[in-house]
């Protein structure tokens, strides 16, 4: 199980994202979620992790710190040791 829930990614044009990302992904083995029109793009390999694509939600431009996120969730084992539960 992966150590990752999802990732975010921000970008201004979502459009042209989703087309890059459909592409770059796609090679990774990452298939695009379907979502109704006006949906950032989402992606997701194997149930986890998902990748989702978001503007900004405070309008200004998308950098590497407004917008990029790991979200990262405790699993039963790391290295075959049990969790701590911590």
């Amino acid at each position: 199980m992966s150590a990752i829930s999802h990732i975010t990614l921000g970008s201004n044009d979502l459009a042209r994202s989703g087309r890059f990302y459909d592409e770059v992904l796609g090679i990774l083995g990452f298939k695009r979620l379907p979502k109704p029109p006006g949906k950032p793009p989402a992606y997701e390999k194997d149930g986890m992790p998902t990748i989702y694509i978001y503007a900004p939600e405070d309008g200004r431009p998308a950098t590497c710190v407004s917008a990029t996120k790991a979200i990262c969730v405790p699993f039963p084992q790391v290295a075959g040791r049990p969790s701590s539960g911590a």
